[in-house]
């Protein structure tokens, strides 16, 4: 008796352990609890595409309901219905599965999958292509958006690669990439008024290309300031060096922008933890035009850089 009340109280502790962790990840809009617990455990296996557990273990993971008839169907109901649901969501890990008999037990063997770690590789290999191409040509130029966040680990995946471009390359820049992939027609934004604004396709990867950047906001218009200061560190991929433009200038571009809402909060985040490493680039936006309300956010986070 005294067993099972201690199974039942870990089993209560890991509950809310993992309602927390449902709650505080980004997972997928599941509808079972299964399939967020099972998700959660495969992410913590990333590196792994094959494993094997038991299916006592599985089914402790799982949390299934400790009777026999759940139990011995649990292959057939719990994780077929899993794999639909993960192809009902698009999750971004997939995963198959077989049973195995060894030593008298019934083994799980996984097969996983991380859509998000393939299509980085390709993206990445992608901008290192494009990267040694343009420090071949001393082109002056830095990566933007949201690879810069997921340099400074913020998102998990960028959406394309967006580069910013020195006016005096952008031609040398435009026949470089226009020989390697696509080039693709411009649409018409109210939103900005860039000066120079280029789209590409290159080996299924999107890529934008921006000079003279200008962002249209309530109170005028931002431009972008693009020079030595700008490059806030580099990645080395591939052997190739890889310039990544400030965070700082993304903080304030991205409170200019549109539904950016959820990029903002993670700079802010990270700015507060880490602290400010150029708050001139702040000091500088603050000489442009700016509503009130980003120039408060500016000045604010300023000040708390200064006290960390």
């Amino acid at each position: 008796m005294e067993e099972d009340l201690n199974k039942l109280k870990v089993i209560k502790r890991r509950r809310k352990s993992i309602v927390r962790s449902i709650v505080k990840s980004d997972i997928p809009n599941f509808k079972s609890i299964y399939a967020k617990i099972l998700y959660l455990e495969l992410e913590k296996r990333k590196p792994s595409t094959d494993f094997e557990i038991s299916l006592e273990e599985l089914k402790h993971i799982l949390m299934v309901p400790n009777l026999a008839y759940v139990y011995s169907h649990l292959r057939l109901r719990v994780l077929d219905n899993i794999i639909k649901e993960f192809n009902e969501v698009n999750s971004p890990i997939e995963f198959s599965y077989e049973i195995i008999k060894k030593n008298e037990k019934d083994i799980v063997k996984f097969k996983t999958k991380n859509k998000l770690i393939e299509s980085n590789l390709k993206l990445f290999q992608v901008l290192s292509y494009i990267g040694e191409k343009l420090n071949n040509e001393n082109i002056f130029w830095a990566v933007g958006g949201s690879i810069v966040l997921n340099h400074y680990g913020l998102v998990d995946s960028p959406n394309d690669i967006d580069i910013i471009v020195h006016k005096k390359d952008v031609e040398t820049l435009d026949n470089i990439l226009k020989s390697l992939g696509d080039k693709k027609g411009r649409d018409e934004t109210k939103v900005y008024s860039t000066e120079y604004f280029y789209e590409y396709n290159i080996c299924d990867v999107d890529i934008d290309v921006m000079s003279g950047f200008i962002i249209n906001h309530s109170s005028g218009m931002y431009k972008y300031p693009f020079d030595q200061e700008s490059i806030g560190d580099f990645k080395d991929i591939n052997g190739v060096k890889v310039p990544i433009s400030s965070l700082e200038d993304w903080y304030v571009a991205y409170q200019l922008m549109p539904s950016r809402e959820q990029k903002v909060k993670l700079i802010e985040g990270y700015l507060r933890k880490e602290g400010i490493k150029n708050p001139n680039l702040l000091k500088r936006a603050l000489l442009q035009e700016l509503p009130k309300q980003v120039e408060k956010k500016v000045k604010s986070m300023m000040r708390v850089s200064e006290n960390l």
